[in-house]
């Protein structure tokens, strides 16, 4: 079986996603396949054109792709660590703050947890596996703010500033799991999923028309202004007969 190029690869120890051409060479590289787990090698041959450059498993013919969609994982999380900004399609470009991968937060592990506006905001990157049902619905119950990031058309083998596009700047690629009360502009949002922003729309049956909110607003204020100019006109007509 041929064995598929691989350019990037984990550290050791810090588990930062590095490229071939910046480690060193052979064993020194001291790096490993996260699919496998066995060590790489650097592959740096004498040669002007480093696209040839690659990593290549320790042990030979072991079958395994090394990795890449674990990778490709790994850099969007570092790039989330390094970035300030991020952009969505309906909260337009959100600043966040003291960003942290894989910080336990009660019984799941956001990808990359952050801070927005003073309170706590998620990151989950999607490669090939997105959202699991159960932590979709964890997310929702506990009322965590959390963006999930579609990166499954990504080429794996993306450049860092593709990879940077798609992350941070692309509007097409994010869900919104949840958002919840924010202090933007001073204003304050419900805590509302995006799956149940359906239920916002105009009422459309009697029913739903006498249920609404507003409806009932009004007809309360109604009442209340109805009773208020009923008792000023009985009070008028008491004073002219004590007249």
């Amino acid at each position: 079986m041929k064995e598929v190029r691989v350019i990037r690869a984990l550290k050791k120890g810090s588990n930062v996603a590095v490229h071939v051409k910046d480690v060193e060479r052979g064993h020194e590289c001291n790096c490993y396949c996260t699919e496998c787990n066995g060590d790489f090698l650097a592959i740096q041959g004498v040669s002007i054109n480093r696209r040839q450059w690659h990593f290549r498993h320790a042990t030979k013919n072991t079958g395994c792709s090394g990795g890449l969609e674990t990778i490709l994982h790994q850099r969007a999380k570092q790039v989330l660590e390094k970035g300030t900004i991020i952009h969505t399609k309906l909260k337009g470009a959100l600043f966040y703050s003291n960003p942290v991968a894989e910080k336990p937060l009660f019984s799941i592990r956001p990808d990359v947890s952050a801070e927005h506006n003073g309170s706590s905001i998620y990151f989950e990157v999607a490669v090939t596996h997105f959202l699991e049902e159960s932590k979709r619905d964890d997310i929702i119950d506990k009322q965590l703010r959390c963006i999930e990031i579609n990166l499954s058309k990504l080429s794996v083998d993306s450049s860092d500033e593709e990879l940077e596009y798609a992350v941070l700047k692309d509007v097409s690629n994010k869900e919104i799991i949840f958002w919840s009360i924010s202090e933007e502009e001073g204003q304050v949002e419900s805590y509302i999923p995006i799956m149940e922003m359906k239920s916002l729309r105009k009422p459309t049956s009697l029913q739903e028309i006498l249920s609404h909110p507003l409806t009932i607003f009004f007809l309360c204020a109604g009442g209340i202004w109805w009773l208020f100019k009923k008792f000023k006109a009985s009070t008028r007509q008491d004073w002219k007969h004590r007249r």
